[in-house]
């Protein structure tokens, strides 16, 4: 538009009208597109300018549909011109809220009240998030709730101290932080929420988590289709995913993190519904390594990591189709990066039993990618 402005004094009568009638039905889809999705950082001198923009013309705010709020404290009252735009929404305007830096639990409450908010259909927090003790099962109840992603778990977002009831079409649910809260936070879900996925990004995780784990997820096991657990470290919680994967039964999409199976166990106990499966091996990261050819140090793969025994989950793919014992649609291996391995006998053996096999890079199972294409 600026462009157009500056050539406009240059053109001549018939051009002008041509300009002008362009520019007029050209604005209201390039409003549409550029206000669809609004981010305000209070960091950002211009996040003011949007605010005062949105605040003072009600057209643009109906274009909104998703909002990402980043680095707020509750200390000047500027900090609240920037939010006091979302509380001129109406019901359902908003598909999605993502909130990022609330440093006070102050700084999201109000925040939390604001008519858009409450019917929001999917929620991100992002580490450092605070909310008021209450706030969660509040946001648990929101009417619309479809989708919660939830990063950074721990002293920011205490336990829920009761029973969280979720809507009927609530769909999915995502975490990373400690294991006990994990626990807790699926005990608290009512088994009768019609829970389907449930996406988890654990750290340490010891056998006695894992039994906490397996226990409170068998209560959603009736609703569960898809299960992801993805971890940056090793595990020592033993290969509790091959006895937890028969009960099961209606999870479509599986995803285990590496040291949570064992190829033979996890393979032979899938139940049926299961059509793709994910196999993270290994720890993401990378070292300084000495260079085969004698050229000093270079960057290569964490050294303590596996091999991946490409060769026995060949064995165990084709011993169990030949029994018809192998449902499996889909196969992916995650790997670290700069990992050489190749898996050749995994994709000749999917091959021949007709699964389609693909080898990925653990850093693109992040579960900020996986929510974000698939459920807004």
């Amino acid at each position: 538009m600026d462009v157009m402005w500056g050539i406009m004094p240059e053109l001549g009568a018939e051009d002008l009208a041509t300009a002008a009638r362009v520019c007029k039905e050209w604005l209201p889809a390039a409003q549409s597109s550029l206000y669809r999705h609004i981010s305000i950082r209070a960091s950002n001198p211009r996040s003011q300018l949007l605010a005062r923009t949105l605040i003072s013309n009600e057209h643009l705010r109906s274009l909104v549909r998703h909002v990402a709020l980043s680095c707020f404290n509750i200390g000047g009252g500027w900090y609240r011109l920037l939010l006091s735009w979302i509380a001129l929404l109406p019901e359902n305007a908003l598909l999605s809220v993502d909130l990022e830096g609330f440093y006070d639990d102050k700084g999201s409450d109000f925040l939390m009240d604001y008519p858009a908010i409450r019917t929001a259909r999917y929620f991100t927090l992002r580490p450092p998030v605070r909310l008021a003790r209450g706030r969660l099962a509040q946001l648990l109840a929101y009417p619309n709730l479809q989708g919660l992603s939830v990063g950074g778990w721990g002293d920011a977002l205490p336990a829920p101290d009761a029973m969280l009831h979720l809507q009927p079409t609530r769909s999915a649910f995502e975490t990373s932080g400690f294991a006990s809260h994990l626990s807790a936070m699926l005990d608290a879900i009512d088994s009768d929420a019609q829970f389907k996925r449930f996406d988890v990004q654990i750290g340490w995780f010891g056998p006695r988590d894992a039994a906490l784990f397996i226990h409170a997820l068998k209560r959603h096991a009736d609703s569960l289709t898809r299960l992801t657990m993805l971890s940056h470290d090793a595990l020592e919680c033993g290969p509790f995913m091959d006895d937890l994967v028969p009960a099961l039964q209606r999870v479509q999409y599986l995803c285990c993190a590496f040291g949570t199976y064992t190829i033979p166990g996890l393979l032979s106990n899938l139940p049926s519904s299961v059509h793709t499966l994910v196999l993270a091996w290994g720890i993401d990261g990378t070292v300084n390594i000495q260079d085969p050819n004698g050229h000093g140090l270079i960057l290569g793969p964490d050294p303590n990591n596996i091999p991946f025994p490409s060769e026995e989950l060949a064995t165990t793919i084709r011993s169990l189709a030949a029994v018809s014992r192998l449902w499996l649609r889909q196969l992916a291996v995650a790997l670290p990066n700069l990992t050489r391995e190749r898996c050749q006998p995994v994709a000749v053996a999917c091959a021949d039993v007709g699964i389609a096999f693909t080898r990925v890079w653990t850093r693109d199972l992040q579960l900020d990618t996986m929510v974000g294409t698939s459920l807004i």
